[in-house]
């Protein structure tokens, strides 16, 4: 059995519990383009004591934590702050329903026209949010 430090145990609960307190399945972190699921698992479950900064840093934007938060938390914060509410998630539940209708042969070229521009809508929403996220980084700073 490995050894891992508390820090990564730490960080498993934080991720899991605010996973939980967006109301999101680690399907759902995936699909809103955080890590894989199973990356999602090993890192609540601790099983692991190294990752790809790229993974973290997608994990962190869509637990709505600003940039750093996990690397606070393995430095022994205990606290992470969340950033300011963000829609994506939401409109994300609906994103493979959405891409079903956009590329249905079986439905209207107006339904999926619709399906396509709200696929897109979201797109610019998680651009705006992600913005909007830097921005608040740098001001922070």
């Amino acid at each position: 059995m490995a050894d891992h430090s508390p820090d990564w145990r730490r960080l498993g609960q934080h991720v899991q519990r605010r996973r939980e307190q967006l109301g999101l399945t680690q399907a759902q972190v995936q699909a809103a383009g955080g890590p894989s699921t199973a990356t999602l698992r090993n890192i609540e479950n601790a099983t692991q004591a190294s990752y790809r900064s790229s993974n973290l840093r997608a994990l962190e934007r869509v637990l709505e934590w600003p940039d750093g938060t996990i690397d606070a938390i393995l430095n022994g914060n205990e606290r992470p702050t969340a950033a300011a509410p963000r829609r994506t998630p939401l409109l994300a539940e609906h994103e493979p329903e959405l891409r079903q209708l956009a590329t249905n042969p079986d439905i209207s070229e107006h339904l999926k026209a619709w399906a396509q521009s709200i696929l897109d809508q979201i797109e610019q929403l998680r651009q705006a949010e992600q913005r909007d996220a830097a921005e608040r980084g740098r001001a922070a700073s």
